[in-house]
Formats: C-alpha cells, structure tokens, sequence
C-alpha cells in the first residue's frame, strides 16, 4: 500500500497543475529568492514523538515562468512521549508552480523530494515526498508575505507527517506583474487588431490609465506608478520610501518639518548688598535645570545685577557674585555640566526700572537668564 501511496499524489498534483488556464503570473522576476518562515510540524501518531513549531529558510530561483525551484531548511526541536529530546533536520528540493494571480495574492502548487533526519534520542533517516499548497501576498517591489502548508510522505513507511507554515518572501530582482494573456480566437472568427503600449510599460494603451509613464517606473495593472507607501510620491522619485501614508510630504516623499521655539526663564531677586540665593528661588532655578536636561545641546548665560547703592565698582563685584551663585546651585545642587552654564555681571548698569524706591531697588536685585531651543517636528 505504502508503494503506490507517493505515486497516487505525484498524480493528482500533477493533474491539478495541468488543469490550470495557461494564462498565468509570476510574482519575481527571474532570479534569487528567500525565505525564512515559522510554524507547526504535526506528526504521524504512531511515530510517538510530539508535535512541536518548526522554523525553516528558503533559497530558490524563480525562471522567466510560472515554474519557481526551491531548496528548504527545516528544523524542529521536540521529544517523545517519555521526554526523550528529538532534533528534527529536515532538507527538501521542490518544484512550485504559480497559478493566476488575484491583486496582490499569488496561490501556487509544490511538489518534491528530500529527506528527514531524527538525531538524539533517535537515530533515522527517512527519505520523503510532499505535495502541498500555498499563497504569498505582496508587500512592496520586493517583499511578500506567505503561508504553506505540506503533506510529507515517508518512503520507508505508512507515515505522513504535515506542516503549516508563516513567513516572509524576498525576490532579489523584484516583484512584478505581468498581465494574464488574453485567449485568441480562432482567425475566421476575429479580425485581429493590433496593440498600442505607446509608453512601454507592460500595459497596452486600451486599459492603461496613466498612458505617459516613465520608462523607469514599475507600474501596476492600469500602467500606473507604484506609490508603496501611499503618500502621493510615486517609488521612482521618492527619497523617504517609509514615509507614513496620510502624512504631509514635500516633492520628494520626506515629511515637511516645522521648527518650534521652546524656553525658559529665570528671575531671582536679592537682598540688599547679599549675594546668598533664598530657598524660596530653587524652584525657579530647577525649573531651569530641567529645561537643559531636555534639550542637552542648549547652554545658558547667567546676568547679575544690583540697584545703585554704593560705589560702581562694588555693584559691578556683587552683580559677577550674585551671577556666580546662580552658577553654583544650578552645577552643584541640579548637577548640570558646569561647560553648559556661564555667567556676566553688569552691576547698576542696567536697571529694570529706575531706583527712586526701595521697592523699585529691590526688583533691580537680581539675577535673570533667559535659555531657548529651537524643536523639529513633522507636520500633520
């Protein structure tokens, strides 16, 4: 029974290849492909070894045809019922067969040989066949999402194992879409009329939309640029191809960036002819402290002042002292790099309002810094 078992499928996949519309489509150009995917390796019952996920990579090559070859890596990791470890290797050659793309979804058919090896706890080898199915969905020009699913037939016995498998597919030339062809009726019951494709672009002028495209665009089915990341910038000029789609984008395809200005100010009064900093003020200070930890690449410029009691030059000395403290506290009690911070007296020189009050002389005693920085951010 097992002899004829891997013939009766090699028929029927066969057969369900050759009962496919010869209008068919590749989802690669002719080249190198990979890919890796994940899953689940569900074995026959009487092997006595627990299903457990698998991972596997890809390396094949996809002909100028529905015909694509593959070579498959295949590993799972999993024991007994006895708890014995079991390292499954797994090494098949297929043969995968595209059928008639729908949008972005390509089904295709698989068939082919290899062979299963069981180390540790066991030791086998099993040579094997598998037939099976799947679909891959693209992404983008290269890069494709897909799923598969596989009988797998041994050889050396009744023992059919399955597996189902997620993953990743990536054509090194790119992903294209080549139109079905159109069946042609017989002469005597068709004039035949000739094709345009003005542009060159795959498409024939009758359903190409965009009649004028590039010759080095890669259009879809209506002969339209691709645009992958929706943002209105078609692939070939776009210079930021992950752009989110949705957002405002300048003629190349990058976000458009608006510059906004933040600040923060300090204002701290002192005591008549005083250079100590009240605790009353170390929340201003901080406040200061926090907005340079933010944006590291700010500095600040710390200015004292007096109001015009005494002599010039002493003002002048306590304007630099006051400053000075200022420093002090902002390196020392909100541990900021002293290199960031620096500081200038300018004694009675420059009033906030002139000195005809105590009150007035008291808002002049002080010590002021004002510290911004200039923020990039997308527009919406």
């Amino acid at each position: 029974m097992s002899t004829f078992r891997p013939k009766k499928l090699f028929i029927a996949t066969l057969a369900a290849i050759a009962s496919m519309s010869v209008a068919q489509h590749s989802i690669a150009e002719e080249g190198f492909t990979v890919s890796p995917m994940i899953g689940h390796y569900n074995l026959a019952g009487s092997r006595d070894i627990e299903d457990e996920s698998l991972l596997s990579i890809g390396l094949g090559y996809q002909f100028n045809s529905p015909w694509a070859a593959e070579l498959t890596l295949l590993n799972s990791a999993t024991e007994t019922s006895l708890g014995a470890d079991v390292d499954i290797n797994q090494l098949r050659l297929d043969a995968l067969y595209h059928l008639e793309e729908q949008g972005n979804l390509l089904p295709y058919l698989a068939i082919g040989f290899g062979v299963t090896e069981f180390s540790d706890s066991i030791d086998d080898e099993e040579t094997l066949f598998n037939v099976g199915a799947g679909i891959k969905y693209a992404l983008n020009s290269n890069l494709a999402l897909r799923g598969d699913i596989r009988v797998i037939d041994s050889l050396e016995g009744e023992l059919i194992d399955t597996a189902a498998s997620v993953g990743l597919f990536y054509a090194f030339g790119g992903l294209k879409r080549t139109i079905a062809a159109t069946p042609v009726e017989p002469v005597a019951m068709q004039k035949a009329e000739p094709k345009i494709d003005a542009d060159r672009d795959g498409v024939m002028d009758d359903v190409d939309q965009c009649i004028n495209s590039h010759e080095k665009d890669i259009v879809d089915l209506t002969g339209c640029a691709l645009d992958d990341d929706k943002d209105g910038v078609i692939n070939r000029l776009d210079d930021c191809p992950d752009s989110a789609m949705g957002s405002k984008v300048n003629s190349k395809g990058c976000y458009i960036e608006l510059v906004e200005t933040h600040s923060a100010r300090l204002d701290v009064q002192f005591a008549n002819d005083s250079d100590l900093v009240e605790k009353q003020f170390y929340s201003e200070i901080e406040a200061v402290a926090k907005f340079l930890r933010e944006y590291p690449n700010t500095d600040v410029v710390i200015e004292g002042h007096t109001d015009d009691s005494g002599a010039a030059d002493y003002n002048q000395a306590l304007s630099e002292k006051r400053a000075a403290a200022i420093s002090k506290v902002l390196v020392e009690e909100f541990n900021i790099n002293s290199d960031r911070v620096s500081t200038v007296g300018y004694g009675e020189s420059k009033p906030l309002v002139d000195n005809s009050s105590e009150a007035n002389k008291r808002m002049n005693r002080r010590v002021v810094a004002v510290v911004s920085a200039q923020v990039k951010t997308i527009a919406k």
